[in-house]
């Protein structure tokens, strides 16, 4: 176990962010980034979700881990029992419990956190099972990347149903209606919870979705376009938008919602944590370790964002503090599921700090364009798509 805190601040200046209200403007500090080591050198830590209690549970491709951070900073890792499996995917279950996929074995794991203990159920030996979520019928579903499918698993860990797809996916979520949305590459698939697929190809120069897939504020879907360095917006009906990173060559490659409703990426070369409105307005924030290769990420408690750092000089879990909520936005406390990841708790982070519209209007007289250090604030709307 290790609680090894490295705090430092994400922007060199503030992120200024200024909007009349009645004569104001209104004062948004920069987020601030924190890590922490992972006790296992070299664990390449691949994806992260929220678990009961606050606490977050990652994988370890590398070093066979599954592994738990509090939300101090407290790590404790678990081995999983099968030598060399190659956990990838993560989710909690309808359960409870953190549910997992063993790419090299073609297996799903569940660890049982009331009795520390590790099941272990098989897919099938060449099905190279990569993302995985909780979804329809409270069951757990997989992507088969080489079995060309995506598996229905319940809680006791039996295969319900098998549906075969078009392309290998590579990860899954729930969106609206209870339909499945999967990355394929060069595809975003839909499926309903009975198996029936439609593939949407994705219209980028040369589109690469090897990452997760979101749903937004919006209600409609949203992704990284690793190759074409975009962050992607599809409609249920699969209409595609794309918005430039502004970072160049940066490799986005996962997503999330925010607690302020913006969506919230890593970029694996670019090293920024970055956001984007819902109409494009990006913001990136420069990671303290360099080159530390961020990959999944996700929401926790007390309005945070958590991500892995999967680069072997890194080997940390980062923490994303002082997201700026609107104020208008109404919760109760953060509960101890992953359901109050997306419910955006306003817990004080980001109650706006009001300035005298005397110092607003000199802003306005200068032709004010503020920069927050790394946090840049760029809105690139390439095209709407089909």
């Amino acid at each position: 176990m290790i609680n090894s805190r490295i705090t430092k601040t994400a922007g060199l200046l503030a992120t200024l962010l200024a909007t009349v209200v009645l004569g104001t403007s209104t004062v948004l500090a920069a987020p601030t980034i924190n890590q922490y080591k992972i006790t296992t050198s070299g664990a390449t830590p691949t994806n992260i979700v929220e678990g009961p209690s606050g606490n977050l549970w990652f994988t370890e491709q590398s070093t066979n881990k599954i592994g738990k951070i509090t939300p101090s900073g407290t790590v404790t890792e678990y081995t999983v029992p099968t030598a060399s499996s190659g956990p990838t995917g993560i989710a909690l279950g309808s359960d409870g419990n953190i549910w997992f996929t063993e790419e090299n074995t073609g297996k799903v794991g569940v660890f049982d956190i009331a009795t520390s203990t590790f099941h272990e159920y098989l897919l099938g030996a060449a099905t190279f099972p990569v993302g995985i979520t909780s979804g329809p019928s409270n069951d757990l579903w997989v992507v088969e990347q080489d079995g060309l499918a995506v598996a229905q698993v319940n809680t006791s860990g039996s295969v319900v149903n098998t549906y075969s797809t078009n392309y290998g996916g590579n990860y899954i979520a729930e969106g609206p209606s209870g339909n499945l949305w999967i990355t394929a590459g060069t595809h975003i698939i839909k499926m309903t919870p009975t198996g029936t697929e439609t593939d949407y190809k994705i219209t980028g120069t040369s589109p690469s979705a090897v990452g997760n897939i979101t749903v937004g504020s919006n209600s409609n879907l949203w992704f990284a376009d690793s190759t074409d360095n975009t962050i992607d917006e599809v409609t249920t009906s699969g209409t595609f938008t794309s918005f430039a990173v502004p970072t160049a060559s940066s490799s986005p490659q996962f997503v999330v919602k925010g607690p302020d409703g913006n969506i919230w990426f890593t970029e694996n070369t670019g090293n920024n944590v970055g956001s984007v409105t819902t109409s494009g307005t990006f913001a990136t924030y420069s990671i303290p370790t360099a080159s530390s290769a961020p990959l999944g990420i996700t929401a926790g408690p007390s309005n945070t964002l958590w991500f892995v750092e999967s680069a072997a000089a890194a080997n940390q879990v980062g923490e994303v503090t002082g997201i700026s909520v609107p104020a208008t936005t109404t919760s109760s406390t953060t509960s101890s599921t992953s359901s109050s990841s997306t419910s955006a708790p306003n817990t004080g982070y980001g109650k706006p700090r009001q300035i005298s519209s005397t110092i607003f209007v000199l802003g306005l007289l200068g032709g004010l364009a503020v920069l927050g250090g790394s946090g840049l604030l760029v809105k690139r709307a390439l095209s709407t798509r089909r």
